[in-house]
């Protein structure tokens, strides 16, 4: 499945099959209740990469918003790791986006992001409410873009 995910103001979010919502239309995810939180209070994945923002002045990974590892584990199929195969995915397309030239935004972390949780088996409708969420958390910290492209040299 090809994926488009574009950011903007406000956040658009679009799938190739044509769907497309505004953050403020997406089911609210209501933080630290089903396993959905900031860090400090779920722990887990981080849906946009932290080693994105390392040294961002405004960033702390302990108040963005995460998703636990007992709600990451509702997708796991056979006992696999789902947030070790998220990561993998992130590490993955983040070398592509190194290697790819295109410059390190925002929105390339919040596609990123998307597509890790989707490839790893999170349906597609909620690794969009996340994803959104988790973009909206950083717009709200004040962290506009990202320092670094995690793994890369950049």
């Amino acid at each position: 499945t090809t994926v488009a995910l574009a950011v903007g103001t406000p956040a658009v979010i679009k799938v190739s099959s044509g769907v497309a919502k505004t953050a403020k239309n997406l089911v609210k995810i209501e933080k630290s209740k089903n396993g959905i939180g900031p860090y400090k209070q779920v722990g887990g994945h981080h849906p946009i990469q932290k080693a994105a923002f390392e040294g961002h002045p405004q960033y702390n990974a302990q108040d963005v918003l995460a998703v636990s590892e007992e709600r990451l584990a509702q997708y796991s199929k056979s006992g696999e790791n789902v947030h070790r195969k998220i990561t993998s995915n992130q590490r993955r397309l983040q070398k592509e986006l190194l290697l790819s030239g295109r410059s390190n935004t925002m929105q390339e972390q919040v596609r990123i992001a998307w597509q890790a949780m989707v490839e790893a088996g999170i349906p597609i409708q909620e690794a969009r409410q996340i994803t959104a969420q988790a973009y909206w958390d950083l717009k709200h910290f004040g962290v506009k873009q990202p320092t670094h492209i995690p793994w890369g040299k950049k």
